[in-house]
């Protein structure tokens, strides 16, 4: 949830800030380059340690200390640092993605690996579109809100604020001075849309807490698995 809300907003983020469309494109270019990397190293430390239990803990943490960074963003912040929030938010999410494929394959039966698998795509998915759905209800309401509190005295106030919420470009022609109180509600209404990601972060955290350690099986016949064990432990049993 909260991972797509950030690539909903973070652009719009950039725009606010009088960044151009392709400068708020790009901005988006760390979630894409570190959410690989985030599963491939979950995904290593998960086949060198056969835990996932505390990987899982930490990707989460990243993704916690990324989307509250976030709720700091503000009209003077240099724009290298919502970047750098994105880098945790997508090693985060990237590494949880993965353990927890891991943890829901390893608590079924090899027979029922295939629907655990559907289902959690499934989630994700749904959990994507709430989540969107939610940061949009959340930022257009505070949005509006806003505006009409701020300038809701002057002269064509529905259509100025109609024009405004439309486009951005709308913001560049009004008078200076109020160039910055829109800047302002924008950012009013930004915040408490990163805050709704803070929320998710802390649903995630408080679902990861509740995952438990389970053995990972190295062969896909996993009673296989246990009686070769087995007769390797008798063998060295039988040589003692």
């Amino acid at each position: 949830m909260a991972l797509y809300v950030l690539m909903f907003y973070i652009p719009i983020y950039y725009r606010v800030l009088g960044a151009s469309s392709t400068q708020a494109g790009n901005a988006l270019v760390p979630i894409g380059i570190t959410l690989p990397i985030g599963s491939l190293l979950a995904g290593y430390l998960i086949s060198r340690t056969g835990k996932y239990r505390y990987v899982l803990w930490a990707t989460l943490l990243l993704l916690v200390i990324g989307t509250v960074a976030n709720c700091t963003d503000s009209l003077s912040t240099p724009l290298l640092l919502p970047t750098t929030y994105l880098v945790l938010v997508g090693l985060g999410m990237g590494g949880m993605l993965v353990v927890t494929l891991v943890a829901f394959t390893s608590a079924v039966e090899v027979s029922e690996q295939a629907l655990v698998t559907s289902l959690s795509y499934v989630f994700r998915s749904t959990g994507s579109v709430m989540g969107v759905a939610i940061g949009s209800a959340v930022y257009q309401g505070v949005l509006e809100s806003n505006l009409w509190s701020r300038i809701g005295n002057v002269d064509d106030a529905a259509d100025v604020i109609r024009g405004i919420k439309d486009s951005l470009d709308q913001v560049d022609m009004l008078p200076e001075q109020l160039q910055q109180v829109v800047r302002g509600s924008y950012m009013v209404a930004l915040r408490a849309t990163f805050s709704v990601t803070v929320g998710f972060a802390t649903m995630a955290v408080v679902s990861g807490l509740l995952v438990r350690e389970l053995k990972l099986h190295s062969t896909l016949t996993r009673e296989e698995e246990d009686t070769i064990k087995k007769q390797d432990r008798r063998g060295a049993v039988g040589h003692d």
